[in-house]
């Protein structure tokens, strides 16, 4: 098949064979919207830093960011929905009074903190015992280096 040569929104030419699009990007315009990036998302602060940086490391720093936008996301919604929670309120007789009384039954922070440590303390996870045992003999099963 022949390519096809198509413009994108950003009125970039693009070479198109079959379903699969390539487009003709120049070093110097990739290297400069993954300068952008670094500077923008990622805290770089020079271009010595961006100059260090692979391509695959680029990726992983940049899919790492995707997840903490979502994490991001996920807490301010959480937070909207707390707050629509500790103003919820209930009929009792003919007034509305508050679900939560006092702020421990909304979150009961010693119980959570307990939580934590019980789980710090916990021996182990039964589904990691193997890997455990593993790592105690250094790696080896009968004789050979994994």
């Amino acid at each position: 098949m022949r390519p096809e040569s198509r413009e994108d929104d950003r009125g970039r030419k693009s070479e198109e064979v079959s379903d699969i699009s390539h487009e003709e990007v120049s070093f110097e315009e990739q290297y400069r919207e993954v300068a952008i990036s670094c500077f923008r998302y990622l805290g770089f602060t020079s271009f010595e830093q961006v100059d260090r940086l692979t391509i695959a490391q680029y990726e992983i720093m940049m899919e790492a960011l995707r997840y903490r936008i979502v994490d991001d996301e996920y807490r301010a919604h959480r937070q909207a929905f707390l707050n629509f929670a500790a103003q919820a309120q209930k009929k009792s007789g003919k007034k509305t009074v508050p679900v939560y009384k006092r702020f421990r039954n909304f979150f009961d922070y010693e119980k959570e903190l307990k939580n934590v440590k019980e789980k710090k303390h916990k021996k182990s996870d039964p589904r990691f015992v193997g890997i455990s045992k593993l790592l105690k003999k250094g790696g080896r099963t009968d004789g050979r280096i994994l």
